[in-house]
């Protein structure tokens, strides 16, 4: 399983503020870019598939083990009920976007030339990829 420093790393990094997480996505982002312009083919997607699979163990382990089961819970079906009612609910937002980053910045490099829209492939992949994750939750 995942060691408890890892757990508390990525613990700390989801109580960010806002803007510390926007500066470190923008960090990311230039960084990604720089891994995928110098590194060598073979190299730039071997560090895409494993930023893909890592990115997708941590969504999937944190999302199956961080929630407390209740015997019983009463039924809200109100969409983003929790955005509107909540002042961290727009941070909570960003946050679950900035985790999904390394998803939508790798599939590009790992999808076969083949293929021509490949933006299109990647968000749809991502939109079913957190359907899959709310539904789950």
């Amino acid at each position: 399983m995942i060691s408890d420093s890892l757990r508390k790393i990525i613990y700390t990094i989801y109580a960010w503020q806002l803007p510390t997480v926007l500066i470190f996505a923008g960090i990311m982002l230039i960084a990604w870019a720089l891994i995928n312009r110098y590194l060598p083919g073979k190299l730039t997607k071997a560090f895409n598939y494993a930023a893909i699979l890592s990115n997708v163990t941590a969504i999937l382990f944190f999302t199956l083990t961080n929630h407390i089961v209740k015997t019983e819970r009463p039924y809200r079906l109100i969409p983003f009920a929790h955005y509107f009612t909540s002042h961290s609910g727009i941070e909570t937002l960003w946050l679950n976007a900035f985790f999904f980053l390394p998803l939508g910045l790798s599939m590009p490099y790992i999808l076969p030339d083949k293929i021509r829209h490949k933006a299109l492939v990647t968000i749809i992949t991502g939109f079913a990829f957190s359907t899959m994750i709310e539904a789950i939750q």
